[in-house]
């Protein structure tokens, strides 16, 4: 939570939109608060003068490109991805706390670092190349989100734009698992940060 609000702020000064943390509630009704305290005690006002000058200085070149610093705070992170012209089976897209759930589940089964796995940590902008990366290099890509429906459009937006150009993308799936044996998993409202 700390690490999500530091990125908002660091999002906020680099472009004249707003930025919000989404947490899910189970942090929210945490019983654990973290303690508050100085990142450095200075005990002269020129220590902290100089500290709040070199601040401000460093974060001057963030500029008007909120999608740069996206990218260089790593806040979309995909792992395991196939080697150029390899394809995979499957891919997962996860948003928010769904990214902790299948972490889990493929930690579990012994496929982490085997099944590619892109984290949406920032929604708006989206990140189109990252997408790109994902959707070019498997055949299906599971949509996992708390609200099935709230950012897939926009996934499923950059696909259409590679069809448009004569690529291949992965068919995507959001509201429902792709069907194996003939059975057909819906998904509602948080199944995708449940771990079962």
């Amino acid at each position: 939570l700390r690490d999500g609000i530091e990125h908002a702020f660091r999002l906020a000064n680099a472009g004249p939109r707003m930025a919000a943390v989404v947490a899910h509630s189970a942090v929210l009704r945490s019983i654990d608060s973290p303690p508050l305290r100085a990142n450095r005690v200075t005990e002269r006002v020129e220590q902290v003068a100089a500290l709040l000058r070199a601040r401000r200085g460093a974060r001057a070149p963030d500029g008007d490109d909120v999608l740069r610093v996206v990218r260089r705070i790593e806040l979309n992170r995909a792992s395991a991805l196939p080697s150029p012209g390899e394809r995979e089976p499957v891919a997962f897209i996860t948003v928010g706390p769904a990214s902790v759930a299948v972490h889990h589940i493929l930690g579990e089964f012994g496929l982490e670092g085997r099944v590619p796995v892109l984290d949406l940590g920032c929604t708006n902008p989206m990140d189109e190349a990252a997408l790109e990366r994902v959707l070019t290099h498997c055949d299906d890509a599971i949509v996992l989100e708390p609200r099935p429906g709230s950012v897939a459009p926009d996934i499923l937006e950059v696909a259409e734009a590679l069809r448009a150009r004569g690529e291949r993308p992965a068919r995507l799936w959001w509201d429902r698992l792709p069907p194996r044996d003939g059975e057909e998993v819906r998904l509602e409202v948080n199944d995708g940060v449940r771990t079962s």
